[in-house]
């Protein structure tokens, strides 16, 4: 069966992973928009653990023949900071255009 993950979190993964994933049927991956963990109290911390982490994985995923997908949010946990949200709603546009970018999610 081929299928599409729709929700793996990929900066959280190893190779062996990718290829679990492969030999699962599994034809492309999409990283969801998610709180970290932590808050995140900065621009460049968003962009981190946000943005960045998907498109450092583009550069192995291809290896396993996985197209990585995903999308772009501010968590409300983080939106609670004003001004951290404002910053990073600045940068999401910057985005949107990329191919592995599918859009923007409403993150609960």
């Amino acid at each position: 069966m081929n299928y599409i993950e729709p929700h793996a979190h990929m900066v959280s993964r190893v190779t062996d992973d990718y290829i679990k994933l492969k030999l699962a049927g599994c034809q492309a991956v999409c990283e969801p928009a998610f709180w970290a963990g932590f808050d995140r109290s900065s621009q460049p911390d968003f962009m981190i653990t946000s943005v960045s982490s998907p498109s450092m994985n583009l550069r192995e995923l291809p290896k396993f023949g996985l197209p990585h997908f995903c999308w772009l949010c501010i968590n409300p946990k983080e939106a609670e900071d004003v001004k951290l949200a404002e910053d990073v709603l600045a940068l999401i546009p910057g985005f949107l255009h990329a191919d592995n970018v599918l859009g923007i999610v409403k993150s609960a």
